[in-house]
């Protein structure tokens, strides 16, 4: 069975290195999920290492960007989309087209519908509030999961949490 290991962090330099230990251990990138704050130029860089923006283009307009009631505007990439049930924005909502997707249940109810325990959900809207970064990566075996846990865990990457698929 395959999990997710989540992991939140507030500094960049930690999600910049797990994002190369990943490259560097080739575990397939379409794999990794990202959920940050608008920051567009730490966005681009990871966005770009998933392979999830083109490099040559690469703006803020490629950058999938989800309105989550009561954080305001993330970007969202990777695996996670999609079991996040991002919803569609009408124009009525979004009259300048700036983002993609809504949560309208809310960050906490949409990572407690994908398995994430109340507590840790309420941590990761808190920190995502705050700017910091949550990293997502699909295990596929047992060695990888005890490895990512072990790198993410040297990182301080807090509130791991692990979902089943």
């Amino acid at each position: 069975m395959r999990h997710m290991i989540l992991g939140l962090s507030t500094q960049t330099t930690k999600i910049e290195q797990t994002l190369d230990f990943l490259l560097e251990k080739k575990y397939p990138l379409q794999e990794v999920s990202l959920i940050m704050k608008e920051q567009d130029d730490v966005a681009k860089t990871y966005f770009q290492k998933l392979g999830l923006i083109d490099d040559v283009i690469g703006s803020k307009e490629e950058i999938p960007t989800v309105a989550v009631l009561g954080v305001g505007n993330i970007y969202i990439g990777g695996p996670i989309a999609a079991l996040l049930h991002v919803s569609g924005v009408d124009e009525s909502f979004d009259p300048e087209n700036t983002v993609e997707g809504a949560l309208t249940t809310g960050m906490v109810n949409a990572l407690m519908d994908i398995g994430v325990h109340e507590d840790i959900a309420k941590a990761y809207e808190e920190g995502l509030k705050a700017g910091s970064i949550l990293i997502g990566v699909y295990a596929d075996s047992e060695k990888q999961e005890e490895e990512l846990n072990k790198f993410m865990e040297e990182q301080k990457l807090t509130n791991l949490t692990y979902l089943s698929e």
